[in-house]
């Protein structure tokens, strides 16, 4: 999903759901869906032998590049040290 995809399956504008998130949350949508994204990426880089390419394009990314620069950001490590056990 992406956020155009939450307004409309929710029936709000971008920024009826901005200001709710934000109010819910503390976070905007599009902030949240990524977290989510990369929680369900640690979790299958723990569980599985998925390759981290598999794993980026299940969880949405088109491009590995910033699948892993925004892992990095988030768990302060590469996907495959996370994998390790190496976590920052």
């Amino acid at each position: 999903y992406n956020v155009d995809d939450l307004c409309l399956k929710l029936d709000y504008s971008r920024m009826q759901l901005s200001r709710l998130f934000k109010k819910s949350y503390g976070t905007s949508p599009h902030r949240y869906l990524i977290d989510y994204k990369l929680q369900y990426a640690a979790n299958l880089l723990r569980s599985t032998d998925l390759k981290v390419i598999e794993i980026a394009s299940i969880v949405g990314y088109a491009k590995l590049s910033q699948f892993n620069v925004n892992f990095k950001q988030k768990y302060g490590v590469t996907p495959g040290n996370y994998r390790r056990g190496k976590e920052g």
